[in-house]
């Protein structure tokens, strides 16, 4: 199973996600799940990367140990990226609802 852990700001933002496994829907490479949160996960990071300075943010890809993680150091004045964050919680919730077996998001606390 494939967990997303999300944190959040004492405002109730999204500051972070992190996705770490492998969901086991189907073998590496024809894992639709897997592929799912694979692809939110780095569309995210590549806008944020686009969207603001890198002091601003904190991104970890690890393809040995499965873990994708997404931190917002700072947001930026427009809540540009509180939104962008906000985006990819509703994103992977989404894929969360559809195949809760293979998927779960823990809100930290």
């Amino acid at each position: 199973m494939t967990c997303a852990t999300v944190y959040f700001n004492s405002d109730k933002t999204v500051s972070r996600i992190m996705v770490k496994g492998h969901s086991g829907y189907a073998d590496s490479g024809f894992d639709i799940v897997c592929s799912a949160i694979s692809t939110s996960m780095i569309l995210t990071a590549n806008l944020i990367t686009k969207l603001s300075c890198k002091e601003n943010y904190i991104i970890n890809i690890d393809e040995k140990t499965n873990i994708i993680d997404i931190m917002i150091k700072e947001f930026d004045t427009e809540r540009v990226l509180e939104k962008v964050m906000d985006n990819l919680f509703e994103s992977l919730r989404s894929i969360s609802s559809d195949y809760p077996k293979y998927f779960k998001i823990i809100l930290a606390k």
